[in-house]
């Protein structure tokens, strides 16, 4: 019997996802061992350079790291779009390491139902737009963010939030209304402190209820440029990610000064399909499960069980 090490988070253990992975597995001669990295991380390293096949949440650990001992690797995280519907798989890495983005699954053709994802995780029609008078919504990340410390070339060592609102406020043209959303983490760290002149705080409300009611999104790289281009939302991204090069977010990662011509861009909303087609297509597994799932990015990484 093949081995698998599972390094995941309660929420994979908690779902039907766990009994999917195991039935999957036990199918093609395998048997998955659980590591709880909610709980601890301690054993994580250890775990992960001794296990020929591994599915791992991303716990900080930088791509290169991921790839240097040559395990059958299954990389899983948080949905890119509603997060708490499922999960993002991909058998290469994470971000813009993924498949999703090396291999450009954006130009291929995915039979998804992105109106009924949309309308029943988020509530609202997707490419519906959102509201052309309302603020622009800037979606902070927290500060030990592993997209925002390894998917941000621009920015320096330090206090990487703050650099994002500064860098916001000097580029971006100021004759719309800015809200500032602080990450729910690290809300507390906001509460106190005035908004910058002319911006507002936004601290109420869900994401996907704020989105429809702005004309534009800029985050460096959150799951929020997601679920902003199914909505069909301008958005510009400073930071690299799943979504390099698709088209479908104003991509900023390069030149952050670029931001400045933000308001004349018009967004692609093919690209956008295309880019969200993608991730349900091939690299999102529920956590519930009501019947048969299909999921080509964990059946590669199936397919290489040694």
């Amino acid at each position: 019997m093949k081995k698998v090490s599972a390094l995941v988070t309660e929420i994979v253990l908690n779902y039907d996802l766990k009994s999917w992975m195991e039935k999957k597995c036990l199918e093609a001669g395998a048997e998955i061992e659980w590591h709880n990295v909610t709980k601890s991380t301690a054993n994580y390293y250890e775990v992960f350079k001794t296990s020929a096949n591994v599915i791992t949440w991303q716990c900080r650990i930088p791509h290169t790291w991921t790839q240097k001992w040559g395990n059958n690797v299954l990389h899983i995280e948080n949905s890119l779009m509603a997060q708490s519907a499922g999960a993002f798989v991909d058998s290469g890495g994470f971000f813009s390491k993924s498949n999703l983005c090396l291999q450009k699954h954006w130009q291929n053709d995915y039979k998804v139902d992105l109106q009924g994802f949309a309308s029943r995780h988020l509530k609202w029609e997707a490419f519906s737009g959102g509201n052309p008078n309302g603020p622009v919504l800037v979606a902070l990340q927290c500060r030990n963010d592993c997209n925002v410390n390894f998917e941000y070339p621009a920015a320096p060592k330090g206090d990487k939030v703050a650099f994002t609102i500064e860098k916001v406020l000097e580029h971006l043209p100021r004759y719309r209304p800015i809200l500032i959303r602080p990450h729910p983490r690290e809300r507390h760290l906001f509460q106190n402190q005035p908004p910058p002149p002319g911006c507002e705080w936004s601290m109420d409300g869900t994401l996907s209820e704020i989105l429809p009611t702005c004309s534009a999104l800029v985050t460096v790289n959150s799951t929020c440029a997601s679920e902003a281009c199914l909505l069909g939302l301008p958005v510009a991204t400073l930071g690299t990610g799943a979504f390099t090069g698709s088209g479908a977010t104003f991509e900023c990662a390069a030149d952050l000064s670029r931001l400045g011509q933000f308001f004349s861009y018009q967004n692609n909303l093919e690209a956008q399909r295309r880019y969200c087609a993608a991730i349900l297509g091939a690299h999102f597994l529920p956590y519930r499960h009501g019947g048969e799932v299909q999921c080509p990015e964990f059946d590669l990484w199936l397919a290489r069980l040694r």
